[in-house]
């Protein structure tokens, strides 16, 4: 029997990010929280777009694919997109994001 794929969710990792507001940025690094998910045993990680523009920033994709494959993440996902429904101002926010 196998073990399933778990994935750490963008809030398991997040720590003390102040979750739905405008800036919901974690306080801690992108590898640290890719490394705490992998020693915790998670095959994957989520994190929130915002967190996602730092990392790319620090690591570029590429370095953010390596830190994955390095710690045996295999499952990656980017959460998440809200206000997609909406068509006031809000939906404009979100449609920048989902490009």
């Amino acid at each position: 029997m196998s073990t399933p794929d778990i994935l750490a969710g963008t809030w398991t990792t997040a720590g003390a990010a102040a979750a739905y507001t405008d800036d919901d940025r974690s306080p801690h690094d992108f590898r640290t929280r890719v490394e705490v998910a992998a020693r915790a045993g998670f095959t994957g990680v989520g994190i929130g777009y915002l967190d996602l523009l730092e990392a790319e920033k620090q690591y570029g994709y590429r370095g953010i694919k390596a830190m994955l494959a390095d710690n045996g993440i295999r499952h990656f996902e980017i959460e998440m997109l809200l206000n997609w429904f909406v068509t006031d101002g809000r939906r404009a926010v979100a449609d920048e994001q989902r490009a």
